[in-house]
């Protein structure tokens, strides 16, 4: 909580402090005898009908003036202020309480403040301009802003630790942390040795999980040819099934849409983002004109036991663009409604804070982490971590993903984590020979399962069931187009 302090002089002192103040004498007809005498200051001055005034004189009645004058307790006489009033020698002091700052003077033109009025300091998310801006991450998950202070909230499967502030787990289930290593992916978890969980790779770049269907994706890109590869642990089998292998350059990132059972891609080459079934069936571009070097992409297709209200709010997809004009661009889940939400320097690398409602990236340029609400407002920078030693000033981050308090970073040759709520405490995960090119928080809470889910059944869709904002699209594939009599169905272009 926080307080702010606003210093004013009053008007009843006789002008501003700067100015000049001169005296006059007024006889009983009104005239001011010292017209035309020049500036006398110290000249004897008669008042008619009275004595002769000395120099001594005057001077006396000026001391006592000044006497008066600070002795004068506005805070006392006016009242002037909301919250604290300080008296000071030429004026007084406007503060605040904790958790309240002076009000903006929003609208009056000069961007000043009014001095007289405190107003309730939003802890959770403070942009006021001028105001001593907290934390970004004042809880690890959801902030609820109260009159003069705040409370923190954890969602289903966390509980409150350390002051109220952070949520830590209850579940049982383990963490791992997977990231590619060139020809192989591995896998670690705290207190576990790191093991490799799937080889014999070429040059694995993106990789990302299904939980429900029990399957691991990966990219792989050479040379001699690219592709996307899955494997599914839900059979005896357990054999890599090439998804995609045609018309592919560098598929450099790559995300589940555990929802709406469907995979998304981005091609940095090709400067494409794709879509097709979890099995490749039906496959389509879904962004080609305007995207320069898409660099990562991730997918918000909604959370558990959300309102109906809240499917405008998510249900979309992001992605990096590193190109020439280096941004965040976001766009539904079935590519409509595209649109910048941010820019950035050098951007690589990007997650989504489900709990926070926070899409986070980083900057390689600025060696900074940047936060921001879903729709690109209220960008802010992670301060603390970007000086932290171990990462080496985030100069070459090509990955970041985040579970809880907790953020993972892929480094050449490191895995490294650090805590968002109490930046700049960051250690070295997992050591590779290696530079990892992508990394995944793999646990169930990362893909909860969504009620009123509008793919269900494949949304009566006869190819592609895609979410959007408030619904979903029926959309076929590259070489088919929707029906005429019944857009559920695909017909031949």
């Amino acid at each position: 909580m926080r307080g702010n302090i606003s210093r004013s002089r009053d008007s009843h002192h006789g002008g501003a402090p700067d100015q000049a103040t001169s005296i006059h004498y007024i006889d009983s007809r009104g005239t001011d005898i010292d017209s035309g005498r020049g500036n006398r200051l110290c000249s004897n001055v008669r008042k008619e009908g009275g004595p002769v005034m000395s120099p001594s004189t005057v001077g006396l009645v000026l001391l006592l003036f000044v006497g008066v004058y600070a002795a004068i307790n506005e805070c006392e006489l006016m009242k002037p202020c909301d919250h604290i009033c300080h008296d000071l020698l030429d004026g007084y002091e406007c503060s605040c309480k904790e958790g309240y700052r002076i009000e903006s003077k929003e609208g009056h033109g000069n961007g000043s403040s009014v001095p007289h009025r405190c107003v309730d300091i939003d802890e959770c998310w403070d942009d006021a301009e001028g105001s001593d801006r907290g934390p970004v991450y004042p809880c690890s998950q959801r902030c609820i802003n109260t009159q003069g202070s705040y409370r923190c909230e954890c969602i289903q499967g966390y509980e409150l630790h350390h002051g109220g502030k952070l949520c830590e787990p209850n579940w049982g289930d383990t963490s791992y942390t997977i990231y590619p290593s060139k020809d192989r992916i591995r896998a670690t978890s705290p207190g576990t040795r790191t093991r490799d969980i799937i080889k014999n790779l070429t040059n694995a770049v993106a990789f990302d999980f299904d939980l429900k269907g029990e399957c691991f994706y990966w990219s792989d890109v050479a040379a001699s040819g690219s592709s996307i590869e899955r494997v599914c642990f839900n059979s005896s089998a357990r054999t890599y099934q090439t998804l995609h292998s045609t018309a592919l350059k560098n598929p450099n990132d790559l995300a589940v849409d555990w929802v709406g059972r469907n995979l998304y891609w981005c091609d940095k080459t090709l400067a494409t983002i794709e879509v097709s079934k979890l099995d490749g069936r039906y496959r389509k571009v879904l962004v080609h004109k305007g995207l320069a070097e898409p660099r990562a992409i991730v997918l918000h297709p909604g959370k558990g036991s959300v309102e109906v209200d809240t499917l405008q709010s998510t249900m979309y997809m992001y992605w990096v663009d590193g190109g020439e004009h280096p941004h965040i661009g976001r766009a539904g889940m079935d590519g409509t409604d595209r649109r910048v939400i941010a820019t950035s320097e050098q951007p690589y690398g990007l997650t989504i804070d489900f709990p926070a409602d926070k899409i986070l990236w980083v900057d390689t340029k600025d060696r900074t982490i940047y936060v921001a609400n879903l729709d690109g407002t209220n960008k802010r920078d992670l301060v603390g971590i970007g000086k932290n030693s171990l990462l080496g000033s985030l100069i070459d981050v090509s990955a970041i993903d985040i579970i809880g308090d907790e953020i993972y970073l892929a480094e050449p040759g490191t895995i490294s984590g650090c805590s968002k709520i109490r930046a700049g405490s960051c250690a070295t995960i997992d050591w590779t020979r290696n530079r990892p090119t992508d990394i995944r928080a793999y646990h169930p809470s990362k893909q909860t399962q969504m009620e009123n889910n509008p793919c269900e059944d494949n949304g009566g869709c006869a190819a592609l069931c895609l979410l959007r904002p408030g619904g979903h699209t029926c959309a076929c594939p590259q070489d088919l187009t929707p029906s005429q009599v019944d857009p559920q169905q695909c017909t031949a272009n």
